[in-house]
């Protein structure tokens, strides 16, 4: 696997545009939190099993917003129509943008632990269970 890191083509998607999530692995959520204040959440990095590290829980942090380098040659598949799903099944909801951000960063953590720290990548090999969503691999 190669370390080729790069900047990626972004689409920035609000939380009430639900029919505009074509291309999810270069989707970036925007919504505003419960004080009013703007957030971005990069999720569409999760498609990629090769990414750069989050450097830390930037989920507080919305005064800058910097997104991760991605090893393009790894794009998933099965990641990308995952995640298309998923977006379109709590986006359709009527959520409150805090409740999608809080979603969307426990989903990227998870992504996360199981790129980084687990043995296999997750959509390939694991159940995952979301709320009312799930996803047998």
């Amino acid at each position: 696997m190669s370390n080729s890191f790069n900047d990626r083509q972004l689409i920035e998607i609000s939380t009430k545009q639900i029919e505009d999530i074509v291309d999810p692995q270069y989707t970036v959520i925007v919504g505003s939190r419960a004080d009013g204040v703007s957030f971005k959440v990069d999720i569409g990095r999760v498609c990629y099993t090769n990414r750069e590290n989050d450097s830390g829980h930037s989920r507080d942090k919305t005064k800058s917003y910097i997104t991760g380098l991605v090893d393009e040659s790894t794009l998933s598949i099965e990641r990308v129509e995952w995640l298309r799903r998923y977006l379109r099944e709590i986006l359709q909801k009527g959520l409150r943008d805090e409740t999608v951000r809080g979603y969307l960063h426990n989903l990227r953590y998870f992504f996360d632990f199981c790129d980084f720290e687990g043995l296999t990548p997750a959509v390939n090999s694991v159940e995952l269970n979301l709320g009312d969503f799930s996803y047998a691999a």
